[in-house]
C-alpha cells in the first residue's frame, strides 16, 4: 500500500495538491497562510490559490532548468544555420519565467571538454558523449551558451567535469568565463569575440557521480569512490574496452586491420608500467619503438599520461587482425580529487 493511501489521501488528488502547491509558489507566491478552508467533501485536503494577487517574490533559483545535453545544439536552443540563439526557444523560455539554466548538461556531459568547444566552429573538437560514449558536436560551446543566457535574461549555472578534468583545466574554465582583458584567458575569449568578461558566479563539480553508472574512473564501492572523489587517487580498471579521445563506442575498440592504429584507454592518466593489453585473449607487449620490432611481434608503444596505444605496420610490429577487439587493464591515475 502507497505511503498516500495509507494515511487516507488517493495517490490522484495528492498529485493535483502537488500540482497545485508547484503553481502557487510558481505562478502566485500563495502561502499556505493565504488558503482558506481545509477539506474537500471526501475528506482530502484542499489547496486553494489565490490567482490574483501575489505574496512573495520568487528566486530565480527555483526556476531553473538543466540544459540535458549541448550537442546536436542542444534541443534547438541553437539556430546553427544563423549563428543564434533560437528565437522561439528564447520566447518560449522568457514566458515560462526561467530563472537559471545549467550547462553543458548531466550524464552527457561528464566528459565535457571545454576547450574543445571554444573558437571557430572548424576547428572545435569532437566530443565523448558521457553516457553512450558516443561522438558528438562542439557546436553550443560555452560562448553560444552565454549569448542565450543572455538573451533568455537568465543567470548562469556551469557543471565542471569531474571524470576527464583536473582543477587545473577548470580554473582554466573559470578564467576564460570571468577574467579580464590583458590575461591569457581574458584575452583568448576577447579573440573569440567576447571581450568582457561573462561573471558565471555558480559552478558545481560533477555530475550525480555518487550513481554507479557514472563512476568512470572511481571505484564502484561507495566508500572508496568517495575518498577519490574527495582525495584523489588510482583504481585498477579490469577488461576494458579502448576507444578514440572521441569515442568511446564499443565499435571504437575493433581493430580494422589497417597498419599503423591508435587507440586510447578511457581514463588517462595511467600510471606507467601498470597496462596489460590484449587483442581478442592474446596478451601484447609494450616497446619503447616500433621500428625495432620484427613483423610478426605481437607489440605495441604505449604513452602513459595520453594512454594511447599504437600498433605496427606488419613490417614493424604486427597489425592486429581486423575484427579484434582491443582490451586494458591498467591503473588510471593518479587523479586530483
Amino acid at each position: 500500500m502507497s505511503e498516500t493511501r495509507r494515511h487516507g489521501i488517493g495517490r490522484r488528488h495528492f498529485l493535483y495538491g502537488a500540482a497545485a502547491v508547484a503553481a502557487g509558489v510558481m505562478g502566485t507566491g500563495c502561502t499556505p497562510e493565504d488558503a482558506q478552508g481545509t477539506s474537500g467533501s471526501g475528506g482530502e485536503p484542499v489547496v486553494a490559490i489565490d490567482a490574483q494577487r501575489r505574496s512573495f517574490k520568487v528566486s530565480p533559483y527555483m526556476t531553473g532548468v538543466n540544459g540535458a545535453k549541448w550537442y546536436d545544439d542542444a534541443f534547438g536552443m541553437w539556430d546553427s544555420k544563423h549563428n543564434r540563439p533560437a528565437p522561439g526557444i528564447v520566447e518560449k523560455m522568457k514566458k515560462s519565467g526561467i530563472g537559471m539554466i545549467r550547462y553543458p548538461g548531466g550524464t552527457s556531459s561528464n566528459l565535457f571538454n571545454w576547450k574543445g568547444a571554444i573558437g571557430p566552429q572548424a576547428d572545435r573538437a569532437r566530443q565523448v558523449e558521457g553516457k553512450q560514449g558516443a561522438t558528438v558536436d562542439s557546436r553550443f560551446g560555452p560562448d553560444e551558451y552565454m549569448a542565450f543566457i543572455r538573451q533568455v535574461g537568465a543567470t548562469p549555472e556551469i557543471m565542471a567535469p569531474f571524470a576527464n578534468s583536473t582543477p587545473d583545466e577548470i580554473a582554466d574554465w573559470v578564467a576564460y568565463m570571468n577574467a579580464p582583458q590583458g590575461t591569457k584567458w581574458g584575452d583568448l575569449r576577447a579573440r573569440n569575440g567576447h571581450p568582457e568578461p561573462y561573471g558565471v558566479g555558480h559552478w558545481e563539480i560533477g555530475n550525480e557521480l555518487f550513481g554507479k553508472y557514472q563512476r568512470y574512473w572511481m571505484s564502484a564501492d561507495d566508500d572508496k569512490a568517495m575518498r577519490q572523489y574527495a582525495f584523489g587517487g588510482t583504481q585498477r580498471q579490469k577488461r576494458q574496452r579502448v576507444g578514440t579521445p572521441t569515442d568511446h563506442r564499443p565499435s571504437a575498440s575493433v581493430s580494422n586491420g589497417q597498419p599503423n592504429q591508435t587507440f586510447t584507454v578511457w581514463y588517462p592518466p595511467v600510471t606507467p608500467k601498470t597496462q596489460t593489453i590484449r587483442v581478442d585473449d592474446t596478451t601484447w607487449h609494450e616497446v619503447a619503438d616500433l621500428s625495432s620490432a620484427g613483423a610478426d611481434d605481437l607489440v605495441y608503444t604505449f604513452e602513459p599520461r595520453s594512454g594511447t596505444i599504437h600498433f605496427g605496420d606488419d613490417r614493424h610490429g604486427k597489425i592486429p587482425q581486423n575484427g579484434a577487439k582491443i582490451t586494458a587493464d591498467y591503473d588510471s591515475g593518479p587523479h586530483a580529487g
